[in-house]
């Protein structure tokens, strides 16, 4: 359905920049002739820029609320390849609330990715040629998709101990709820963040991703002192952060 009316859009775009009285109800084709100034080469390409910025748009709009159908899926992937780091970058963050939105879904009422193959080589492209957040982002993007991506996991690893704290959440949230990364790296990285994050949000999210983990995993990882001394700091300083 929703292939069916991007190209009804797209149709009707095209005949009003062909058949300009098309815009008019009341205008006839000869009525054109006699008052219609055809446009120059410059307006024409303003035109098409318009034209395409509108298809832009829903094409976003579709992917935002967890459409991944073939015309989306390749829109995204020629923005991709096209666009400089920054539209770029602004592309792939797209991509990944689109991929978020499609992933929040139960598996089998997921609707499948089209292009899926074409669009996991151009992210693993982009990781490879990108740095600081547009990888990242790629990283991401590639997590969803494939949760057991080798690539995506030591990347996102490498995250932990490279990045920003921001980056280093943004890693953690994949890690420990989409790829079930529960390693003692990933803990130490998590306490991190429920230390010295100066997001407040994040800092709670920290506590959240340890109940995640789970006691008996942070004791096999030695781990359990340095927790719950941490834990203990926290319910004196911020009681609000830590909830049974």
């Amino acid at each position: 359905m929703v292939d069916e009316k991007l190209v009804d859009i797209f149709e009707i775009s095209r005949s009003m920049f062909m058949y300009p009285w098309l815009e008019y109800p009341d205008r006839t084709k000869d009525d054109n002739k006699q008052g219609y100034v055809a446009p120059n080469p410059g307006q024409r390409a303003e035109y098409s820029k318009s034209i395409g910025q509108v298809l832009d748009t829903l094409m976003v709009s579709h992917s935002l609320q967890g459409c991944m159908n073939k015309r989306v899926v390749h829109a995204l992937i020629q923005q991709l390849k096209e666009e400089s780091k920054v539209q770029g970058m602004e592309t792939l963050t797209r991509l990944r609330m689109a991929l978020n939105s499609w992933a929040s879904d139960p598996e089998d009422k997921r609707t499948q990715v089209r292009n899926e193959e074409e669009l996991v080589l151009v992210l693993q492209t982009l990781m490879k040629s990108s740095s600081g957040e547009a990888a990242l982002e790629a990283a991401l993007c590639l997590g969803f998709l494939r949760p057991c991506s080798n690539m995506a996991q030591e990347f996102l690893l490498q995250c932990l101990c490279q990045g920003t704290k921001t980056q280093q959440m943004k890693a953690l949230r994949m890690l420990v709820k989409i790829m079930h990364v529960h390693s003692a790296v990933v803990t130490r990285a998590i306490l991190a963040q429920l230390c010295s994050s100066s997001v407040i949000e994040d800092r709670f999210e920290a506590t959240q991703m340890l109940r995640t983990i789970g006691l008996e995993q942070i004791k096999a990882q030695g781990l359990e002192k340095l927790t719950f001394d941490l834990l203990k700091w926290k319910t004196h300083y911020e009681p609000f952060f830590v909830r049974p």
